[in-house]
């Protein structure tokens, strides 16, 4: 579907959607329900409400902001494409994990509740970082070296693999009682890094931080792996 201007759709219920839906203007959704993948690109600003994805996947692309509503199921996964202004997104897998994608995004994209994935991916951001304020829990968290800077503000736990390259600066925690475990250990070699709380590994991997600031009360543990700061 294509709409030269903008499109509107809100309901007091839910509306269903299935395809692809372009507009040369704003697209504006209230609670939608994926009957299908979706995918939804906008030539201006871009507003979601609740999303029941009925493990059906979507996909966003804006030209202005975007805003999206609670994803609790995330199993049909979530892909934003790019955004031309900054992203904001509410809590995403609350109820069931899946994947979550970011390949570009040209201001900052703030996630404000809990992010509950499978694995999650980070390839690109232009301009004002990737922030999550809520916890975080991941199979498996890529982060390119173009994905700009990175903060966490609550509690992340990856139970596999964790690969964060980007030279832009990551931020772990503003509490000392934030806690920050990798299962399968982490290595830093590009970007500074910022740590205020707990930092830890398990088994016998490793914790390797090249360019490294404390704040507040810090540690970084490992069960048995090396720690390089």
């Amino acid at each position: 579907f294509s709409f030269s201007a903008g499109f509107i759709a809100k309901a007091s219920s839910t509306v269903t959607l299935a395809g692809s839906f372009a507009t040369g203007d704003s697209l504006d959704l209230g609670p939608i329900t994926l009957a299908e993948t979706v995918s939804l690109d906008s030539g201006n600003a871009l507003t979601v409400g609740v999303v029941t994805t009925s493990q059906n996947r979507l996909i966003l692309e804006s030209v202005g902001n975007l805003v999206l509503g609670n994803v609790p199921d995330l199993r049909g996964s979530l892909t934003l494409v790019d955004s031309g202004g900054t992203a904001s997104f509410a809590a995403l897998g609350s109820s069931k994990a899946g994947l979550f994608t970011i390949i570009d995004s040209q201001q900052s994209v703030t996630i404000s509740g809990i992010v509950n994935a499978t694995a999650m991916t980070i390839t690109a951001n232009q301009s004002g970082g990737v922030i999550f304020s809520g916890s975080v829990t991941a199979n498996t968290l890529s982060v390119a070296s173009g994905a700009g800077d990175l903060t966490f503000l609550s509690d992340v736990t990856i139970s596999g693999t964790t690969s964060i390259v980007t030279t832009g600066q990551l931020i772990l925690g503003n509490n000392n009682t934030d806690a920050y475990s990798f299962s399968g250990g982490l290595t830093r070699t590009d970007g500074a890094t910022t740590i205020q709380g707990k930092v830890s590994a398990s088994a016998s991997f490793n914790i390797s931080i090249a360019d490294v600031a404390f704040v507040g009360v810090s540690s970084v543990t490992t069960a048995a792996g090396a720690i390089a700061l």
